[in-house]
């Protein structure tokens, strides 16, 4: 079996994301912006978890307290370490269909948790550049997952592993750069405006 391109191989799987992705988080500000009780009541639940998460509040201490390197070294290893290997590409390998799932979660976080007045001004570039780059590899890294939990059930099962595993070696390092970069982007921005209170 001859390898297929980085296109060829991601291009369904990176539609699945997408739409994992965006229809969840289109329901979810449609709630928000009709203001329904539930889509509400949902929101205010998550901005309590998310701003009682312990790596969300090192970071923004970190960023308070001037030490932006180890900020930024937080937000890569949680981006990363869980949001991209753990939660996107190992829970694929598993099970090829939970990296979808995933992201339909997150996709409604997202979507609930969207504030257009996020969008304005300096926060509003660095919270725009920060899901430019980080929303994108995590849909990459929930491919690269499916990609992986595929082979296990295709035949022919040993040429799909090893093509999978060519495409792991090359697109791992990627989504470590651009989550790093993401990183940096966002730590250096907050650092400029200050992290919400």
């Amino acid at each position: 079996m001859k390898s297929r391109s980085f296109w060829q191989f991601y291009a369904a799987p990176l539609v699945v994301m997408l739409l994992a992705y965006v229809l969840p988080m289109a329901t979810g500000m449609a709630g928000v912006r009709a203001q329904r009780p539930q889509a509400l009541q949902m929101r205010e639940e998550m901005l309590k978890r998310v701003g009682a998460s312990a790596p969300i509040a090192a970071a923004a201490g970190n960023i308070r307290a001037g030490r932006h390197v180890r900020a930024g070294l937080i937000v890569f290893f949680w981006n990363f370490g869980v949001g991209a290997l753990a939660m996107s590409t190992l829970v694929g390998v598993i099970f090829f269909a939970l990296p979808p799932l995933v992201a339909v979660g997150r996709g409604v976080m997202l979507g609930l948790l969207y504030d257009p007045a996020t969008f304005e001004g300096v926060r509003g570039l660095v919270a725009a550049g920060t899901g430019l780059l980080e929303l994108p590899t995590y849909m990459i890294a929930g491919a690269l997952g499916m990609r992986c939990g595929l082979a296990w059930l295709l035949p022919p099962r040993r040429e799909r592993i090893r093509e999978a595993w060519e495409h792991v070696k090359v697109t791992l390092p990627a989504v470590a750069l651009l989550l790093l970069l993401a990183a940096a982007w966002e730590v250096g921005g907050l650092a400029l405006v200050g992290p919400r209170p």
